[in-house]
């Protein structure tokens, strides 16, 4: 092989080194927080599955009490069910999107980017 056929492979392979550092020095940037942001989700998720526990259970065993002392035109039972709609589809929205990074390996914050 003569030197300018060498020349020609050295800038290719070069290029495609700066391609693939560009791209790994990416990926790092995205996951460098993920277990911190993947703990921070799970804990909250945590907390919220407690609080939905203790809407459901208090209004099960005192629904009746409840709404007899509160104002039939009282707005808290229709802000509540529309809180707890809203929960319900971020919660959707989240697992179509674990479920995603499961399927492709790709990372979350990958995902969620192209999803924005």
């Amino acid at each position: 092989m003569d030197p300018l056929a060498i020349a020609g492979f050295a800038t290719t392979s070069a290029a495609s080194c700066l391609k693939l550092s560009s791209l790994l020095y990416t990926y790092i940037e995205e996951v460098r927080d993920v277990d911190s942001i993947v703990s921070a989700l799970g804990s909250d998720l945590k907390m919220l599955s407690t609080s939905l526990d203790g809407i459901s259970t208090t209004l099960q065993e005192h629904g009746t009490n409840i709404t007899a002392k509160l104002d039939k035109s009282a707005k808290l039972f229709k802000s509540l069910s529309i809180c707890i709609i809203e929960c319900d589809e971020t919660l959707d929205a989240v697992a179509i999107l674990l479920d995603d990074a499961q399927k492709h390996g790709g990372s979350l914050l990958t995902l969620a980017s192209a999803r924005s």
